[in-house]
């Protein structure tokens, strides 16, 4: 927690960060040890599509500038066996609720179905970061806080790492530059992988 944005890592889980082809992100995880990642999370420290969710409380509701997401691949890229789809609910100030996706659809192409646009940062190709920058991603509207959760595209895959799963790389508001969630800021803020944050109300 800081004077900007409260991290919690849902269901009873901890937050971390991903590092992967010089791209970071954050995550969360089921076991805050990446070495026993392919025993018990086999894409740790990412947002899986089996129920796990990252939330950002905002400590005062802002319209957002962007929000950047990235490991988001297409099918036959990093083991991964779908077009991922990352989900964003956001609570507005007035309390109600918006949820949208985020669709990979190509090398360097995606769909939001809310507001704005999206720009591909690095292809979701091999040796690419998969990220995408999603623009005025609920227009001019505030946003107290934010879920991250990954859709789950086949029930027939056993293990979450060929579906849906990503990381959290940045959110900007507006209009004020200082409030701006980076990965580095967030390293130090949170204690990646030694804070075990208890499930929000979302």
């Amino acid at each position: 927690m800081n004077d900007f944005f409260t991290l919690t890592a849902g269901n009873d889980m901890y937050l971390t960060h991903k590092s992967f082809d010089g791209f970071y992100g954050l995550g969360v995880a089921e076991n805050p040890d990446p070495n026993l990642q392919w025993k018990d999370d086999p894409s740790w420290g990412e947002i899986d599509s089996n129920g796990e969710f990252l939330r950002v409380d905002l400590a005062v509701a802002k319209a957002l500038k962007s929000i950047d997401l990235n490991f988001l691949y297409q099918p036959n890229v990093n083991d991964d066996r779908v077009f991922e789809v990352a989900e964003i609910t956001a609570t507005l100030l007035d309390g109600s609720f918006l949820t949208h996706t985020l669709t990979v659809t190509g090398d360097t192409s995606a769909s939001w179905t809310g507001f704005g646009s999206v720009v591909n940062v690095s292809p979701s190709t091999a040796g690419g970061g998969g990220w995408y920058s999603i623009l005025n991603p609920f227009g001019d509207l505030e946003v107290a806080s934010l879920s991250f959760s990954a859709v789950r595209v086949n029930d027939g895959l056993a293990r979450q790492s060929w579906d849906s799963d990503y990381t959290l790389k940045g959110i900007a508001t507006v209009p004020e530059p200082a409030t701006v969630l980076g990965l580095v800021g967030v390293a130090a803020l949170a204690g990646f992988g030694v804070r075990r944050r208890q499930n929000s109300d979302q």
